[in-house]
């Protein structure tokens, strides 16, 4: 029987029960159990909800106990087919991102297109973001090197999968998120409409870029510290464009981390700084030149963020992010 435990997530655990069809789920689970992976009948399965997107996707911790031990995995439901994901994962891992790799991600069980269900194996590890809120600046440098490494031998090495994410389309996002800025007027207005303007500016100078694989959301929350091995999660945004964007989501993110955690956005730029020092380090200085313009429409996209989840203190932080990409941009002039 599927048990689903308390979770400050969503207590009401409503989110998981519009997304998954529990007895269908429970029965799934039971044939994987024997027929595949060998663990035997399932005696109990508990749930915790980690994270849902209302109308997108729902990630939660499944806990089973079996006659041959207990086993932990991660499962994510979708509203639409993400077949795509398991199969990705699974060539990342063949490109040399095994379980057991110095650079990892976490293995791929199955997607069951009739939940469209992805299982995983539950990663383990410290997450980066646990280290850069709690750590001294020793530690916070050691773990920005190694997701600087991480993401390097990514770039470098990994098959280029994924749908393509070319200039123009990015453009036309950060069109989309300065027209939603602008209808706050007076200053968010002209801020969001002068930081598009540059970026626009740049687009049009960054010329042939080499794609390569992207993670799509890479950031110190995605990143477990296990040991000698450094582990990536949450692959749903997985797909082919400049490197230099990956570079600047992990710091801008890092840079919202701050503001929203210390109120001050610079509060792990040393960290930021070993991070961008350790890529170049191994990746060459290619990505320099573009990373302003990625800088700045990152920054775009979070102050949207910002507005429209009106989170404590939103209209400081939307600020924030704004002027801190006028700043990147600005810097090119």
């Amino acid at each position: 029987m599927v048990e689903i435990t308390p979770s400050a997530v969503d207590p009401r655990h409503s989110a998981l029960v519009t997304f998954l069809n529990a007895g269908e789920f429970e029965k799934q689970l039971d044939l994987l159990s024997c027929a595949e992976w060998e663990w035997g009948p399932v005696q109990q399965i508990q749930t915790r909800v980690l994270k849902c997107h209302p109308g997108n996707r729902c990630t939660f911790e499944i806990n089973m106990k079996t006659e041959r031990g207990s086993h932990e995995l991660i499962g994510k439901v979708f509203v639409t087919e993400r077949s795509d994901i398991h199969d990705n994962m699974a060539e990342i891992q063949q490109a040399g991102f095994g379980c057991d790799s110095q650079f990892a991600i976490p293995r791929p069980l199955t997607y069951l297109p009739s939940l469209r269900l992805l299982l995983e194996e539950k990663a383990h590890g410290v997450s980066v973001r646990e280290i850069l809120l709690a750590a001294g600046p020793r530690e916070r440098k050691d773990a920005a090197m190694r997701c600087a490494r991480w993401l390097a031998k990514f770039h470098a090495t990994a098959p280029r999968i994924g749908p393509t994410s070319i200039v123009d389309k990015m453009m036309s996002k950060s069109k989309s998120q300065s027209r939603k800025l602008t209808r706050l007027g007076g200053s968010f207005a002209e801020k969001s409409g002068r930081l598009l303007t540059k970026l626009e500016a740049q687009a049009s100078k960054l010329g042939i870029v080499e794609m390569c694989a992207a993670h799509g959301e890479y950031n110190p929350s995605h990143v477990l510290l296990d040991g000698e091995r450094t582990v990536v999660i949450d692959w749903d945004g997985c797909q082919v464009r400049d490197p230099a964007r990956d570079v600047a989501t992990f710091i801008i993110v890092t840079k919202w981390l701050a503001l929203d955690r210390t109120g001050a956005i610079g509060t792990f730029d040393s960290a930021s700084d070993d991070f961008l020092q350790a890529y170049v380090a191994e990746r060459g200085p290619d990505i320099l030149d573009r990373l302003p313009f990625h800088w700045g429409a990152v920054c775009l996209k979070h102050a949207k963020y910002c507005m429209a989840y009106q989170f404590d203190r939103w209209e400081k932080k939307t600020m924030a992010m704004l002027e801190e990409g006028l700043s990147a941009v600005s810097l090119t002039e």
